[in-house]
């Protein structure tokens, strides 16, 4: 979608813009940067922005991940925990041995 906007001369902050993909303040800061001619570095900026967004997301990610995982394999063992003594309880009871 972009490429052939630029492609037929849309500015490409108007291309990214028109997409509705991208954060507003991203749009903004690629249009300074084709109005002020510096583009490389307007985009090595919003190239940083996310990857420090990225960083928070993982970050996140890898709190939330591991509690609820332990969490999960907590209630995994429990449970085949209880199937396994009640299978032991069944033949227990089949066998006539006492509880």
């Amino acid at each position: 979608m972009i490429n052939r906007s630029v492609d037929e001369g849309v500015p490409l902050s108007e291309a990214a813009r028109a997409t509705g993909m991208f954060p507003r303040r991203f749009v903004h800061l690629i249009a300074m940067g084709e109005s002020g001619g510096d583009m490389p570095v307007v985009l090595e900026e919003v190239a940083t922005i996310c990857d420090e967004k990225c960083d928070q997301i993982v970050q996140w990610v890898s709190v939330v991940a591991v509690p609820v995982s332990i969490v999960a394999m907590g209630v995994i063992v429990a449970a085949t925990g209880l199937q396994f003594f009640g299978i032991i309880r069944t033949l227990m009871n089949a066998s006539g041995a006492p509880l």
